[in-house]
């Protein structure tokens, strides 16, 4: 295991993925922490080597995490990499120099999802990026975001506070990139279970089969 010591998102995960591990028996034979503003995780490196882990998983932030992984590489550490929706993160890839290829998380897309909304956001992403791969998580997320945004001002009976308010609490089976959303009333938008993905070449978000 290893997480970010000084990030409330990571501090939090690692407390559940211990406690999920230990319930099903699984042995952590390493448990490290460190800071995101780190950049030298050598000793960390070393200690995993040591350990032979079969599974590594990391509760990080995207560019943190793919310097870890990057040194954990460069090193010799072959082992599973899984993490959490972290693993769809630009700087997750840029930041491994392509080596989190292969990393296992989960996420709200994977482009090779054959939907034809899916598979025009990821044309429309080429045509407008020039960029080789797929859109990650994070950009289809804010892309999402913003069409949610016009089709509650669009649906919205008034253009006041009021107005505005009652048609995101009455978001019912809207289609987006990342799945069906329903906004439950009082509460925060809900979607079906996330989907478990794997790096491919480019840092493309792959449905884990």
């Amino acid at each position: 295991l290893s997480h970010s010591i000084d990030d409330d998102f990571a501090a939090n995960n690692i407390k559940v993925s211990r406690q999920a591990l230990q319930d099903v028996g699984i042995e952590i034979v390493d448990d490290v922490g460190f800071k995101d503003a780190e950049t030298n995780f050598a000793s960390q490196a070393s200690s995993f080597r040591r350990a032979n882990p079969d599974m590594i998983i990391m509760h990080h932030q995207p560019g943190p995490a793919g310097t870890f992984l990057l040194q954990l590489r460069d090193r010799g550490v072959k082992a599973q990499v899984v993490t959490d929706i972290i693993v769809g993160g630009a700087d997750f890839w840029k930041q491994s120099n392509g080596k989190a290829k292969g990393s296992i998380g989960y996420s709200l897309y994977s482009a090779d999802d054959p939907r034809p909304a899916v598979q025009d956001w990821v044309k429309k992403w080429h045509k407008i990026t020039g960029k080789k791969g797929a859109p990650y998580a994070f950009v289809t997320t804010y892309y999402d975001a913003v069409q949610t945004l016009a089709h509650v001002m669009n649906s919205a009976k008034t253009q006041d506070r009021k107005g505005i308010l009652e048609a995101f609490l009455n978001v019912d089976n809207h289609k987006t990139i990342s799945g069906t959303i329903t906004w439950n009333n009082p509460g925060d938008i809900f979607r079906p279970a996330p989907i478990f993905v794997q790096l491919g070449d480019e840092g493309v978000l792959n449905m884990w089969k």
